[in-house]
């Protein structure tokens, strides 16, 4: 290590001499030092990045296989209310109108009789 009188003898040595291309260095030490140390930190953040990509990747993976499984739940043909396998009955839409007639004559017959009953009961306790 140099102290101050080292570094002063070295600066006049080198003012008072011819330059050679080979004793020309553009960067001193501390600089030198200052560079080697951001490259580090570069090399570091560049592997921070690389790494966080890679965690942000398999989370997007395993949320897209969370999904898939809650769309395959969803497909499936088991019914919670009765905690069974149904099959697909029930899962299509009615196309047909003699069916759809026929689906609302039987809901309206049961709103039918519900009214009726009540109407009698309404009646028997007045």
């Amino acid at each position: 290590m140099q102290d101050s009188i080292d570094k002063r003898n070295q600066q006049e040595r080198v003012a008072h001499s011819i330059i050679k291309h080979w004793n020309v260095h553009y960067l001193t030490s501390a600089e030198l030092e200052e560079k080697k140390h951001q490259e580090e930190l570069q090399k570091a953040q560049e592997v921070m990045d690389r790494l966080n990509a890679e965690a942000a990747a398999d989370e997007a993976a395993k949320q897209k296989e969370i999904e898939a499984a809650m769309q395959a739940a969803a497909d499936s043909d088991y019914n919670a209310a009765t905690k069974s396998y149904s099959g697909a009955y029930g899962k299509k839409a009615v196309t047909d109108e003699v069916t759809k007639e026929q689906i609302n004559q039987i809901l309206g017959e049961k709103t039918k009789a519900f009214t009726e009953h009540l109407e009698q009961t309404i009646e028997k306790h007045q």
